[in-house]
């Protein structure tokens, strides 16, 4: 089975345009930990579309040069796969690549269109989940964290749950990837309510929350993959994609996982 791997900033999605050289950089360090988990499962094979100013890379790798279309190029890699996996940490961008693969009849893996609709919207977003009695404000203060969420038609499993660092401007500086389980308990009758709230979401992604001192509050949902994943892997010493069900052809896909205690992993961003 031959994934297409397109990753918006990486892929040629701003060819036109300056590379912004730390979003540039997390989405490369996302997108080759994504690749590296994918070659890893057996009877998958992987294409990624690259900028050609990030260098050819290894075999692949299909460039995206100056004056191509980067949406051109990518419906033709598309049209080779079968599997697309799009990914952008900006929602609004995720949902019209995955609009745009699906109106061309490909099967992609990512949440269904009215999620991706709400995540875009953080105003609705917030609305709903508060209308489902879920305490939701994206700008709420105390401790942040996050929950790597995998959800699939028969169930949901919170997979580790993160300590997110903030610098002074609130950028992420800096995160513990597995600082705890928590497959238990409130975060994860949080994680449920929260799938039930916004119908369609799918696959692997994290819910943001703050600890506040009435207890926890969802701030953001991530389109796809998040920055967490980078991690992930080696924090749970399971392989997190191997448990999608994108990728069996026939038969029932593997059970959730019954995974170990995460171990904690320290990745840093920026100073």
């Amino acid at each position: 089975m031959r994934i297409f791997v397109c990753e918006f900033l990486t892929g040629g999605g701003m060819r036109a345009e300056p590379l912004p050289g730390e979003a540039v950089a997390e989405a490369l360090l996302l997108r080759t930990v994504l690749v590296h988990d994918l070659e890893s499962v057996p009877g998958l094979s992987v294409t990624v579309a690259q900028d050609d100013r990030l260098g050819a890379g290894d075999g692949i790798m299909a460039a995206v040069g100056e004056g191509v279309d980067p949406r051109a190029a990518w419906r033709a890699l598309s049209a080779d796969a079968d599997l697309v996996w799009p990914l952008s940490r900006d929602a609004s961008r995720t949902a019209a690549l995955v609009g745009a693969f699906r109106a061309c009849g490909r099967r992609v893996i990512g949440h269904r269109a009215e999620a991706l609709e709400l995540l875009s919207a953080p105003d609705r977003l917030t609305a709903a989940l508060t209308a489902a009695g879920i305490p939701a404000d994206p700008n709420a203060r105390g401790d942040a964290l996050s929950l790597s969420v995998l959800a699939r038609s028969d169930g949901l499993a919170v997979l580790a749950l993160h300590h997110r660092h903030l610098a002074a401007d609130g950028r992420l500086a800096a995160m513990t990837i597995g600082a705890a389980a928590e497959r238990s308990g409130p975060f994860a009758s949080l994680a449920l309510s929260v799938v039930r709230a916004v119908p369609g979401l799918s696959g692997l992604f994290d819910i943001d929350i703050c600890r506040t001192p009435d207890g926890p509050c969802v701030t953001a949902i991530s389109p796809g993959l998040a920055l967490s994943y980078v991690g992930l892997h080696k924090s749970l010493g399971v392989n997190p994609v191997a448990f999608l069900p994108d990728f069996i052809r026939n038969g029932r896909p593997p059970q959730m996982p019954h995974l170990p205690q995460p171990v904690a992993i320290e990745l840093k961003l920026r100073a």
